[in-house]
């Protein structure tokens, strides 16, 4: 028996105990965050898949992993010989979790879960006649002993030259919002809102400058629940109470009055433990941080430029060591090695994603410590990495050649960077939503009757989470508006299982452009500061004005990072920002 068929048969006698027919395992924490600490991952110990999202079902018989396009490959192999299947999730013929439970148990079921890990919305959508759901709790504690405590790191102050508006502003805002919406008390579950509202950065989760907390927000108080001490900066703030993180739940079932929520984004466990009345509102603290203020956009350009220059170092270290046989994973510490190169660095953004050649075409590819495949010979490197830095948030995407390259990966690059600019240089209406324009970022792979799986773009924070809404630039339809001051990236890319993977990723702010008698007009800032591969670009396929795009933007690469390298980084620059 395998240690993963040993742990699922664990399950299988803890469900049998508390007569379950089926658990779900939820890859997620008490606040529904993307990425969360070790003591979560529950999922990854049960399955031994690692990505960031998906989840699993298991009966006394079967199991199942639900994942999206992203993590296909990366689960096929993470999955082998585990007794798990694999189904892929979030496309139009996929079956949904709660009807593979009733195909199993057609005259109902008694279904475990952990309610702190699931959004109210979604166990909503859960509801079906003829299942029962049991909260069990934590029930990995008593079968998962192994799995790392729950510890919580230095919470630091956010000061005003960064985030632009001061903590006592926002709460202010909120609580307008509160009396305009008839609220006595407000939520704020999500780790990044709290941060963002107490301008607070904290280390609780890698790549993510969050702490674990709660707040209540009502007239007269600001209730904070932390499990570690505060900044000093913040005990000024006018009614702010500093709690145990686990008082929490105790304390929201003592509320009176109407309380205010975000149904996505607080888990079921806080709906069950009220006992007054309740609205369930889209958060107002989401919108408002994702259109980022003058202070956080100029934060975000200088972030850029530092990374920038670290991605430069890189690059000239990497065409002077690409034979050597360095791994994909020492490749992933020798980006952080200079980033960490500017005091402004705190940490990388995410684990960076480096694959080559066919690694290259699993979207979400971690390379593995021990065993990562030796960079040499001829392909492509495929490198998707950021970095957190005090002003800004980085995320950038580049496919470098290694050896020599086909004249199809040419042609495949230079497609995918015709959507880069298709997009960047996308002209809108005021009003238009992410997937109004996702198709200027396909259209010339769709012309060749290609594609890939996953969105264009999604938001980014200002030195907080990598991931961020309300808006998203994909094609299932959001009509959540592109706002001023957004970030967002533009990533499209290919992949080609078995043979090579493209995908080319620069950041951007929304910006206004002209108003005339049509309205309002919009367009995107291009926000990264670092030059494209042009071994790879087949020049025979771009248009005039594409070609006079990436000339103007290796241009503007050249002006901002010039004055912030030496003299032999210079001249690399100036060769690599050359016109095509």
């Amino acid at each position: 028996m395998t240690q993963f068929a040993s742990r699922v048969a664990l399950l299988r006698d803890e469900m049998q105990k508390r007569q379950l027919d089926a658990y779900v395992i939820y890859h997620s924490d008490s606040h529904l965050s993307e990425y969360i600490h070790d003591h979560f991952k529950c999922r990854e110990w049960l399955s031994g898949f690692s990505g960031s999202y998906g989840f699993v079902v298991v009966t006394n018989d079967e199991a199942a992993l639900w994942t999206d396009s992203r993590y296909t490959l990366q689960a096929k192999k993470e999955l082998m010989d585990n007794p798990i299947d694999l189904i892929q999730d979030r496309t139009s013929s996929t079956i949904h979790y709660t009807q593979w439970i009733q195909d199993r148990f057609p005259n109902g079921a008694k279904v475990g879960f952990d309610a702190r890990m699931v959004s109210i919305s979604e166990f909503k959508g859960n509801v079906a006649d003829k299942i029962e759901w049991v909260d069990c709790g934590d029930m990995f504690k008593t079968i998962a002993a192994n799995l790392v405590p729950l510890t919580y790191c230095p919470i630091k102050n956010q000061t005003i030259d960064y985030a632009g508006s001061s903590r006592e502003d926002k709460v202010k805002d909120l609580r307008n919002y509160m009396n305009a919406n008839g609220l006595d008390h407000y939520i704020v579950a999500a780790l990044d809102e709290i941060a963002w509202l107490l301008n607070l950065r904290g280390s609780d989760i890698s790549y993510n400058p969050v702490f674990y907390s709660f707040v209540l927000v009502s007239e007269e108080q600001i209730r904070l629940f932390v499990g570690q001490d505060v900044p000093d900066e913040l005990r000024s703030l006018k009614g702010l109470s500093v709690e145990k993180y686990e008082d929490f739940y105790g304390a929201a079932a003592q509320l009176k009055g109407v309380i205010g929520l975000d149904a996505s984004k607080t888990n079921q466990k806080v709906l069950a433990v009220l006992n007054t009345e309740f609205k369930t509102v889209i958060s107002p603290v989401t919108l408002p941080k994702s259109q980022k203020n003058p202070a956080e956009l100029a934060g975000a350009i200088k972030a850029h430029d530092l990374d920038g220059c670290s991605l430069l170092k890189f690059w000239m270290w990497l065409e002077d060591h690409a034979q050597d046989g360095v791994s994909e994973y020492e490749i992933g510490g020798r980006l952080n090695f200079f980033r960490k190169g500017h005091s402004e660095f705190v940490q990388d953004s995410f684990s960076p994603i480096v694959g080559l050649n066919a690694n290259g075409a699993i979207v979400h590819y971690s390379a593995p410590e021990r065993g990562s495949q030796a960079v040499k010979g001829d392909g492509l490197l495929l490198i998707d990495s950021g970095g957190q830095y005090f002003m800004g948030t980085t995320d950038i995407t580049r496919t470098f050649a290694i050896g020599k390259v086909s004249e199809d990966m040419k042609i495949d690059y230079t497609n995918v960077l015709k959507g880069v600019i298709g997009l960047s240089s996308a002209v809108f209406p005021e009003g238009y939503a992410g997937c109004h324009l996702d198709i200027l970022a396909r259209t010339a792979l769709l012309k060749t009757r290609s594609n890939y799986g996953h969105g264009t773009g999604h938001g980014v924070g200002s030195y907080l989470n990598v991931h961020e809404g309300p808006m998203s630039i994909r094609p299932d339809y959001n009509n959540e508006p592109l706002r001023k001051g957004q970030v967002l990236s533009i990533e499209p890319g290919l992949y080609i299982e078995g043979e090579y993977g493209i995908r080319i990723e620069n950041l951007a702010a929304v910006s206004l452009d002209l108003k005339n008698e049509f309205g309002q007009f919009m367009r995107f800032d291009t926000l990264t500061a670092f030059p494209f591969e042009k071994k790879l670009i087949d020049v025979t396929i771009l248009t005039r004005e594409e070609i006079k795009w990436v000339n103007d933007y290796h241009q503007s690469v050249f002006k901002r990072l010039k004055g912030l390298l030496n003299e032999k980084e210079r001249s690399f620059l100036q060769y690599k920002t050359q016109a095509i």
